[in-house]
């Protein structure tokens, strides 16, 4: 039995394409960038770094498996029906990890269940994404409501980002405006984006005054207001933004030495003084080593693309749900690209979000082929769709046809009868007169 690619992997090709050359961007930029990582002393430098580019391979390879099967199934209305119950279960999973998560640098972001961590963060955001994208969608009166709105919708936005906000404030940011984009391709009113922005503004103050009361509540407020600082008063250092300056430094050193075409493949220095080059600040990495030609320009046309792309099925999407979860979901992991491209340029302060299909994770990975894969069976789905509707135009088409054939053949078969009848009429005529006459 022969195996057909082209109806095995279906969905949009550029959006295959796009995802396929970012991950091949990892692999290369994880392969230099985990040379300043600890290895055995048995180990040499080179076989750590092949093994652990073996290591992302694997992953990748499971993140597409799970992407090509999430692509070939029609999940609109199950997906629909479970999206309050998923939001719920990221909620329990987000307490869980406060409760019981790894702490890292005063944060417990991740859940360890034995040697597999879980982003739960991630978790939350995709979840969030597919409960408005439902919500909306099944909710018809959002326009004329502030109360359905604020119960609906401004309630459980609020609960997601302040749960996650405990732990990681630039994710809960992320998750806000990507929600706030949502509502603005939704169903939403200007009436009612102006008072969900009221709301949000005066739910923040209240957040402000309530950190400053009771500030263990939020143990990592202090390292937000430090890397605030370390922004704004980038030319005076101290020993509380010293970190975050260094950070900022080794990052524009490897940006700025990659040059136009940069140093080459694995000749990169600055991963080797780069706190998280292969996660954080593997943006620099690439520019440092493949210059703004081959590193930069490309990375940033590749999620363009990937945001044109989604936004296209978006709308071509004939169903609200599926069109309001697409553009949700491609909104959502542009956006945190272009956050940390601007965090490695310096635009905005350090936030440590990973650069989506190219920085080094399990789990993340996973979720972003997950979250793909829905996008592509919606193009999978609409392009399906489309050809149902134009073999049904074309059907049509066809019957038009022969019916108008067979009334032509009709009225050219009665044509010479009624032409006999004439000249019959004609020919009795003119022998009555001839009768007459004679």
């Amino acid at each position: 039995m022969k195996l057909n690619f082209r109806d095995s992997v279906k969905g949009d090709p550029v959006v295959w394409t796009a995802i396929t050359i970012l991950c091949i961007y990892s692999l290369l930029a994880i392969y230099s960038g985990l040379s300043n990582m600890p290895y055995q002393a048995w180990q040499s430098e080179h076989l750590f770094a092949e093994k652990e580019m073996l290591k992302q391979f694997g992953l990748i390879v499971m993140g597409f498996l799970l992407m090509w099967s999430i692509h070939l199934f029609k999940w609109r209305r199950v997906l629909k029906i479970l999206a309050p119950f998923i939001l719920i279960l990221a909620w329990v999973l987000i307490l869980i990890t406060m409760f019981w998560g790894v702490n890292i640098n005063q944060s417990t972001r991740v859940l360890s269940i034995g040697s597999l961590t879980i982003q739960t963060f991630d978790i939350a955001k995709i979840a969030l994404i597919i409960y408005l994208a439902a919500i909306m969608a099944h909710v018809k009166n959002f326009r004329d409501s502030f109360k359905s709105m604020l119960i609906w919708i401004y309630l459980p936005i609020f609960i997601t980002c302040v749960l996650i906000l405990r732990s990681n404030l630039s994710t809960a940011i992320i998750c806000f405006v990507v929600a706030f984009a949502m509502m603005f391709f939704g169903p939403m009113s200007l009436k009612n984006i102006i008072h969900f922005t009221g709301l949000t503004i005066g739910c923040g103050l209240l957040l402000i005054v309530f950190i400053k009361t009771v500030p263990d509540a939020f143990p990592r407020a202090n390292v937000w207001a430090n890397r605030v600082t370390s922004f704004a008063t980038k030319d005076e250092p101290s020993p509380k933004n010293r970190d975050e300056l260094y950070q900022i430094e080794q990052a524009h050193i490897a940006i700025g030495t990659g040059g136009i075409f940069g140093k080459g493949p694995g000749r990169g220095t600055q991963r080797h003084v780069l706190p998280q080059s292969y996660d954080d600040y593997i943006f620099a990495i690439i520019v440092e080593e493949y210059g703004i030609l081959f590193g930069a320009i490309p990375l940033v046309v590749i999620y363009l693309i990937l945001l044109y792309r989604g936004f296209r099925i978006a709308l071509k999407s004939e169903r609200r749900f599926p069109a309001y979860l697409v553009f949700g979901i491609t909104f959502l992991y542009v956006f945190q690209a272009f956050i940390h491209i601007m965090v490695s340029v310096d635009l905005i302060p350090v936030t440590g979000q990973p650069l989506p299909f190219v920085s080094k994770g399990g789990t993340a990975l996973w979720i972003a082929c997950a979250s793909f894969g829905l996008v592509l069976s919606e193009s999978r789905l609409n392009e399906k769709e489309r050809l149902k509707a134009l073999r049904e135009d074309t059907t049509k088409a066809a019957e038009i046809e022969e019916v108008v054939e067979m009334e032509t053949a009709e009225e050219e078969f009665e044509e010479p009868e009624l032409i006999e009848d004439i000249e019959v009429s004609i020919a009795s005529s003119k022998s009555k007169e001839l009768v007459k006459k004679w």
